[in-house]
This record gives structure tokens, C-alpha cells and sequence, in this order.
């Protein structure tokens, strides 16, 4: 709508858990997902305690909306792929379409302190079995 030369890119920040049984993945992930989160809204306590200042509108709402995120509501937005691979295509699938085409996506695999070989294990079935659906020339 700006009139700028060429195609937009897009670029998006997710979180992604994959695992090769689906509901372990679901198990695994759900309370680092959410304990992301709950770190924000943690965060965020100090400003709801004093009153409000006019540069903070609404930061109580915000902070609502950010406390009722759980990994079902990520899922359900498409803020998060997680499962077994052929989930996450899937999912990686659904997502390209109701955007309209995502260029990069900056995955977040680690998060609220997930142990690092957990998170390695996860990046590595993905590498192996999700990336080579999307590698198809």
C-alpha cells in the first residue's frame, strides 16, 4: 500500500518443540511455553502495583492478555509448532497460508531455561525431518 519496490518479506519469532510422539512433545514443552510467559508477566508486576501512568494505557489489559497465554492458545494462533515432525509441517503449512507467505522464522528453542540437550534433540529432528519437506526444488 506504501508504494515500496518489490515484495514485502516477513519475518516472524515462534516457538518450536519437536519431538517424535506427539503429546510427549505437548508435555515437554508446555511448561517452558508457559513459564515464558509467566517471566513477562512477572516482569511486569511493578507497573501494575502503582498507578497507571498515561504512558503505560491499557498495561493492565496487556498484561492480562500476555498472563493467559498457555501452549494451547500459542498453538491455536500459530505462535507455536509443536509436536512430532509431521505436526509441524503441517502446522509450518497452515501458517505460510494464512499469511501469505512467511520468509524467515526466528524460532525460539529454548525457552524459559530448557535444558540445552533437550532443545538440541528438538533442533535436530527438525533439521532432519521437518526443513527437508520445505527443501523440495
Amino acid at each position: 500500500k506504501a508504494k515500496h519496490k518489490g515484495k514485502s518479506k516477513m519475518m516472524m519469532a515462534v516457538f518450536m518443540f519437536c519431538h517424535e510422539e506427539t503429546e510427549q512433545a505437548y508435555k515437554i514443552a508446555k511448561p517452558y511455553i508457559e513459564g515464558h510467559f509467566a517471566q513477562i508477566v512477572d516482569a511486569m508486576e511493578e507497573y501494575s502495583l502503582n498507578t497507571p501512568s498515561k504512558t503505560y494505557k491499557n498495561y493492565d489489559v496487556l498484561r492480562d492478555r500476555i498472563a493467559s497465554q498457555t501452549l494451547e492458545t500459542q498453538l491455536q494462533s500459530g505462535a507455536a509448532f509443536v509436536g512430532n515432525p509431521k505436526d509441524i509441517i503441517i502446522q509450518l503449512e497452515r501458517f505460510d497460508a494464512a499469511c501469505g507467505g512467511c520468509d524467515e522464522l526466528s524460532l525460539q528453542v529454548n525457552p524459559f531455561g530448557m535444558d540445552i540437550d533437550t532443545a538440541e534433540t528438538s533442533m535436530r529432528l527438525f533439521g532432519e525431518m521437518v526443513i527437508p519437506h520445505f527443501n523440495k526444488s
